[in-house]
Parts: structure tokens; sequence; C-alpha cells
């Protein structure tokens, strides 16, 4: 987009370019930094491997690799309209930037928790964690992704993209919500000894959003 169009830019460019740039930053550090080499398989693919036997191929290629990068580039979508012309910058766009920023911030934060404690020599593997965000939410990174193409879906309407660009924001929610949210919270119910309780006090995905018992605990 910058070197197909740089003369039209302004604020309202500058601004969008900076929110995805950053979100691909803290993407890209996080795997490196965490990243333990060429013999390592995500849980993902070998719980696939294991479930789907003959079929994992097709399956891996359809549900994994292919759903994900149309839903990305479905997201995407409405900043073609902020990126293909001239733009003045104007309080949805900025709104959804901040929204963008935020969700960018908490995946950062809850990646560097992780992070830290995976470091610690005192780090118990079959206990959740729950310091920072990990104690307001089971999924911190998951709710700042979300919000990331949120805040990306209302910079596009603030560009004067059509509704249907927000499909790929709701993909996203849909795809974390009933696939990668209940995956996780799986391995995490076979692996760690304390979810139950883990899970009866934090909430899954919005913090502060708890369930109250019948006796109104």
């Amino acid at each position: 987009w910058w070197f197909i169009g740089n003369e039209y830019w302004g604020m309202a460019h500058y601004l969008a370019a900076f929110i995805v740039s950053f979100w691909s930053w803290r993407l890209t550090h996080n795997w490196y930094r965490s990243w333990p080499g060429w013999a390592h398989e995500d849980w993902r693919y070998v719980n696939f491997r294991k479930q789907f036997g003959k079929h994992f191929e097709w399956i891996n290629f359809s549900a994994i690799h292919l759903y994900p990068t149309c839903i990305v580039f479905l997201s995407l979508s409405g900043l073609f309209y902020l990126f293909d012309g001239a733009q003045s910058l104007n309080g949805i766009i900025v709104s959804g930037s901040l929204i963008a920023f935020t969700g960018t911030l908490l995946e950062l934060f809850a990646d560097n928790v992780l992070f830290g404690e995976r470091k610690n020599p005192e780090y118990q593997i079959d206990i959740c964690v729950r310091k920072g965000l990990w104690g307001y939410s089971r999924n911190p990174n998951y709710l700042g992704e979300i919000l990331f193409w949120i805040g990306v879906a209302w910079i596009g309407l603030g560009a004067g993209a059509p509704i249907w660009t927000c499909a790929g924001a709701v993909g996203m929610l849909l795809m974390f919500v009933f696939a990668s949210i209940p995956m996780k919270e799986k391995r995490l119910s076979e692996s760690r000894s304390d979810f139950e309780q883990y899970k009866a006090e934090v909430p899954v995905l919005i913090p502060f959003l708890r369930k109250r018992n019948l006796k109104g605990h």
C-alpha cells in the first residue's frame, strides 16, 4: 500500500499502518523467542493427527491453514477502503485504532507473563498460571486477538467500508469461541491439576464476568 499509493497517505493511513505493524511485530517477536526448534510440532497438530488419522492431511489443509488464511484476508478487507485513496482522520478510525491497539497490548502483556513463567526455574507445569492478566481472564491473549480484529473492522467502517467487511471479525470471534478456546481448555483440563478451580474462579474471556452459583457466591 505504501509503494502503490503513498502520495495519498495522511494521518489516518499512518495510524492504521502502525496499528497493523505493531500487531505483526508482537506476533513475530513472541514466536521467535518461544520457538524451540524444527523438531517441535504444535500440540494441536499432534492431537489432530491422532484424532483424524488418514483424514488428517485434508483437515489440516482446510481447517488449520485455508480457513484462517481466508478469514484473515476477509478481516483485512475493510482496510482496502482506507488505503485505496485519500481519507481524513475521524472519530471512528481513531476509536477503531484504540480498540486494536488495546487488543495487541493485552496479547503482549499476556505473552510476556507466560514467557517469564516458563523461564522461571520454579515454574510448575501442572499448575495454571494466574499472574497478571491470567488472574482476570483464562484467555487474555485470545481476548486481545478478538479486540484487534474488531478494531480493524471498525477502522474500515470509518473509511467507508461496507458492513460485509465486518464478517471477518465475526468469523474470528466464532473461531476463538467455538474452536480455539474449547480445544485449549480441554488440554488444560487434562494437564493442569487445578484447572477446575481456576475455571470456577476466573472468567473464560471477559474479565470480571464471573458466574454466580445458586447461593449467590
